[in-house]
């Protein structure tokens, strides 16, 4: 079926790119390439573990990005376009999670995962604004020892982006490449590196599938943010019913749009037929 519809940028900030990009095997490599030069780890031979793995809430729609899991050892990727405070305690939250994983499995009580998380984090540190890169694991101060069963790499994109582009090596152009917003923008770079990477991204912009569920997440994720974290897990999770009522509504609206029949709106959207007659 095809439908008229405007061309629409696709960032590389995004759960639905990343995820996206990690599955297709010509894009992987070139993720994998920056985060064994940043973070001197090599997912190669990763595999991806569970993509959809529950964070804890009740609520199924808290999920952290893309799980990478080879033996003992787990990477957590996670990609945040609109962040928040609450967004960085679910991210830590999560990998605190998955490093007591099997913690109560008798015999293997000692073989502790290694779990590292990498977070793509669309914001400055407020204590150093210039940061590129912070790389955290557990150590002691006076002996200098360090634990690494945990550790945690914050990239902040915003500070690659204001960068000048031409006098930027490899990895940190592709690093660059996540602030762009616009086409324009997108189309100036000519370097054959990243070539891969924008023409991937140019397709999955006239791809309707992919732009609803790119749609999907950013409605999803602005009404995540707004949520107050302050008060009673009860008083949340209400907020958050009522905004994927709302999400639905605002995914609706969209395929209204693109002249998609009330049925298949209903059947992908699990709205009835009378709340999207009221649109």
């Amino acid at each position: 079926m095809n439908h008229n519809k405007t061309l629409k940028f696709i960032s590389l900030i995004s759960d639905t790119t990343i995820k996206y990009l990690f599955k297709n095997t010509e894009t992987k490599k070139w993720l994998i390439e920056i985060i064994l030069n940043k973070c001197g780890i090599d997912l190669t031979d990763y595999k991806i573990y569970d993509n959809e793995d529950n964070t804890g809430s009740l609520v199924k729609d808290y999920k952290m990005d893309l799980v990478f899991n080879k033996g003992n050892d787990y990477v957590i990727i996670e990609c945040n376009r609109f962040t928040s405070k609450f967004s960085n305690i679910k991210a830590r939250q999560y990998l605190y999670r998955k490093a007591s994983f099997g913690f109560d499995k008798g015999d293997n009580y000692l073989n502790t995962p290694r779990v590292k998380l990498i977070m793509f984090n669309n914001y400055q540190n407020d204590k150093i604004k210039n940061a590129k890169i912070l790389n955290y694991t557990l150590n002691d101060k006076t002996y200098n020892l360090t634990l690494d069963d945990i550790e945690i790499f914050e990239i902040y994109l915003p500070n690659y982006h204001k960068m000048c582009y031409d006098n930027l090596e490899v990895i940190d152009k592709r690093l660059w490449l996540f602030g762009i917003n616009n086409f324009i923008e997108l189309k100036s770079i000519i370097d054959s590196d990243n070539q891969i990477i924008i023409k991937e991204l140019e397709r999955l912009s006239m791809n309707n599938k992919f732009t609803d569920e790119y749609d999907h997440e950013n409605v999803q994720k602005k009404l995540l943010n707004s949520l107050k974290i302050e008060g009673y897990q009860d008083g949340v999770d209400d907020g958050i019913k009522k905004g994927k009522k709302e999400n639905k509504l605002e995914i609706a609206k969209k395929l209204l749009s693109r002249n998609f029949t009330m049925e298949e709106i209903s059947d992908i959207t699990e709205l009835s037929i009378s709340d999207i007659k009221n649109l």
